[in-house]
């Protein structure tokens, strides 16, 4: 029996964790349309970044230079992607955290309500414009000042 890749994402597993392919998403022809993701820093300077919908808010930050850590590569175990999402209409769009995120966001610094692990946020066109902030710190193992480039 052969195995596709693009056949069936969802049964795809990484421990506990459900994997969603992100190859699968970003060159998927059924996802041509493309958003505007507008990431805010700490000092409230704002940055536009396109992606295309299907995609993850990491994906989305990375693909446009936006400097967000993602230090598990996206597989819900490090918190180092955790962002704020500051609308509350848009925050209601995502699907709730599992389990996992919840027990991850415990962890990160200075969580709040509104606090989401950018890795598991996948946008759809409702989301266009959706205003995401960054932490201010990040609880990351490296050496301060690093970040590493994708």
């Amino acid at each position: 029996m052969s195995l596709s890749l693009f056949s069936n994402t969802k049964t795809l597993k990484f421990g506990s964790q459900l994997l969603t392919n992100t190859l699968f998403r970003n060159f998927s022809k059924a996802n041509k349309k493309q958003i505007t993701l507008i990431f805010e820093d700490e000092k409230g300077t704002q940055s536009k970044a396109v992606g295309k919908v299907g995609s993850t808010v990491l994906d989305i930050a990375r693909s446009n230079k936006i400097r967000l850590h993602g230090a598990c590569e996206g597989s819900s175990k490090c918190g180092t992607c955790h962002v704020y999402i500051k609308d509350p209409k848009f925050f209601d769009l995502f699907e709730e955290p599992s389990n996992t995120e919840f027990d991850v966001l415990d962890e990160v610094f200075q969580p709040r309500i509104n606090s989401r692990l950018s890795c598991n946020l996948v946008v759809n066109e409702k989301m266009d414009q959706m205003v995401v902030q960054l932490p201010k710190y990040t609880r990351n193992t490296a050496v301060d000042g690093y970040f590493e480039d994708h």
